[in-house]
C-alpha cells in the first residue's frame, strides 16, 4: 500500500527571520525527503519578516506571495503545497512582533477572510480562535510544552484549538510526551511537525496518509477522520 507523507510546521526565510532556507528550497528539500506535501506556517507574529507598520492588506500579501513560490516550485516537482500561518499570541495588534511565546499553526484560512478580518487579531484568543474555527480554519498548538527564554508561560486552550502537534523534531522527549499526554487527556486531534528552518534538520516528522490529500480541506478531512498516522525519519541532509 502507497503511504503519502505531509510536513504541516516549516519556515522560509522569505517569512521567518530564524529560517535559512528559501520557499524554494523549502519545496525541492521535501520532495528530495519523499513527502508528498507540506504546509508553509510562517510566523506571521513574533519572528515574522513583516514589520510591524506594513498594512494589513500588505502584511497578508506578504506571507501570501511567499507560499505562492513554495506552490510554484511543489508543482514543478508534483509536490503539494498548503497556506498556513504561525501565529504566536501577541497582545498588542500594533506591535505583532512583541509576543508571549505561545505558538498556534492556523491552517485552511484565506487571503480573503485574512484580509477582511484584521480586528479579530485584537481580540483575546479565545474570541480570535473562535472566529478563525468558524470560518473554516483548522488550529493546531504547537509544541505546547517547549520550555524557552522567549515563552512566558505555558498556555492551553483544550476548548478552543482542533489538534495538538504532538510530536515536533525540535522539541525533547518530555515536552513531545507532555503534548501527546495534554492531546488525549481532552481527546484532541494528535498531529506532528518537523518546525524546519534548514535544510540541516537532522530528524523530520509530519502526518502519513494512505491517499493522497490534494488539497488542505482534504489534509484537514484525514486528520479528523483520523486517517493519519504521525512519522519520524531521519533526513538525508544535502
Amino acid at each position: 500500500m502507497n503511504s503519502y507523507r505531509y510536513e504541516l510546521h516549516c519556515h522560509t526565510s522569505e517569512g521567518s527571520k530564524c529560517s535559512s532556507m528559501s520557499a524554494k528550497d523549502v519545496a525541492e528539500f521535501y520532495h528530495r525527503m519523499g513527502y508528498s506535501g507540506i504546509c508553509v506556517t510562517d510566523h506571521f507574529t513574533g519572528n515574522g519578516t513583516a514589520p510591524n507598520r506594513m498594512l494589513w492588506e500588505n502584511r497578508i500579501e506578504h506571507f501570501h506571495k511567499i507560499y505562492l513560490k513554495a506552490k510554484s516550485a511543489g508543482e514543478r516537482l508534483g509536490l503539494s503545497v498548503f497556506f498556513g500561518l504561525e501565529y504566536s499570541i501577541a497582545p498588542n495588534i500594533k506591535q505583532m512582533s512583541k509576543i508571549t511565546g505561545n505558538d498556534f499553526l492556523i491552517l485552511n484560512c484565506s487571503k480573503e477572510w485574512l484580509k477582511d478580518n484584521k480586528e479579530a487579531f485584537g481580540l483575546r484568543p479565545t474570541e480570535l480562535f473562535g472566529r478563525i474555527r468558524e470560518a473554516g480554519g483548522f488550529i493546531i498548538h504547537a509544541h505546547p510544552f517547549l520550555e524557552e527564554p522567549w515563552i512566558e508561560s505555558i498556555r492551553l486552550y483544550p476548548r478552543c484549538v482542533d489538534a495538538v502537534e504532538v510530536q515536533n523534531a525540535h522539541c525533547s522527549n518530555s515536552a513531545n510526551s507532555n503534548a501527546l499526554a495534554y492531546a488525549r487527556m481532552y481527546g484532541l486531534l494528535e498531529t506532528a511537525g518537523s518546525d524546519s528552518h534548514s535544510t540541516q534538520e537532522q530528524v523530520l516528522t509530519g502526518l502519513e496518509t494512505d491517499a493522497p490529500c490534494l488539497t488542505p480541506a482534504a489534509l484537514i478531512a484525514a486528520i479528523k477522520e483520523q486517517r493519519t498516522r504521525v512519522f519520524a525519519i531521519k533526513a538525508r541532509c544535502q
